[in-house]
């Protein structure tokens, strides 16, 4: 990763070392998944389709509040299995974070997982108050149906003039690093259409100290 591509363009894309990809896999396959009985509001309503049985939403019974920005719970750290923890330190322990840290330091405010994906059209989500989003991916497939849905796609866009643009499957090792400074960096997200894939995703939400 390097200025241009973080500071400019707004995201960066690369794959995650084997190693956390392990870890990831262990969480993935020792967590007890659940459907959610109601969307959770971010900026639009959105369904995740299943996401951890000790998730706070879920182990509290509480509906995601309207003038809450991401699962309820979510910012509790301690809510969430160490092991998930670890990896976002992991993460940004990456050698490719050293142009971030060659100004700022950057620690971990929230993060979460789920399986599956609901529709999210074109958004930023700078209104989080997070300075980098790191998004990664594990599936069991080896290509990507796109009428299976779940495509996620970046652009930074001035305008009606799109300087940037790309559009990824959610691939095993897929990590994506966002900008979350630049309200010019948008992304979206499709629902995924075929239930019987799974598409595991990882949020991992970093502040500039």
């Amino acid at each position: 990763m390097t200025e241009i591509d973080f500071y400019e363009k707004g995201y960066f894309v690369t794959t995650l070392p084997e190693e956390i990809q392990s870890k990831l896999w262990r969480l993935a396959y020792t967590t007890e998944w659940v459907e959610k009985e109601h969307a959770t509001h971010l900026q639009y309503p959105t369904e995740y389709i299943r996401v951890p049985k000790w998730h706070p939403e879920i182990v509290t019974g509480k509906a995601q509040p309207h003038n809450q920005n991401h699962y309820y719970g979510s910012k509790d750290i301690d809510q969430h299995p160490t092991e998930l923890v670890e990896v976002a330190n992991d993460i940004i322990n990456l050698k490719i974070f050293d142009v971030i840290k060659n100004y700022r330091n950057p620690s971990l405010k929230y993060l979460t997982m789920w399986n599956g994906s609901g529709e999210l059209p074109w958004h930023s989500d700078i209104h989080d108050s997070t300075d980098m989003i790191v998004l990664t991916y594990l599936t069991e497939e080896q290509t990507w149906d796109e009428s299976w849905g779940g495509t996620i796609e970046l652009r930074k866009q001035l305008n009606e003039e799109q300087l940037y643009y790309n559009k990824l499957h959610p691939m095993t090792g897929v990590m994506i690093v966002l900008n979350n400074n630049n309200p010019l960096m948008q992304h979206q997200v499709t629902a995924m259409l075929n239930k019987e894939i799974n598409r595991y995703t990882f949020n991992f939400c970093y502040l500039w100290n």
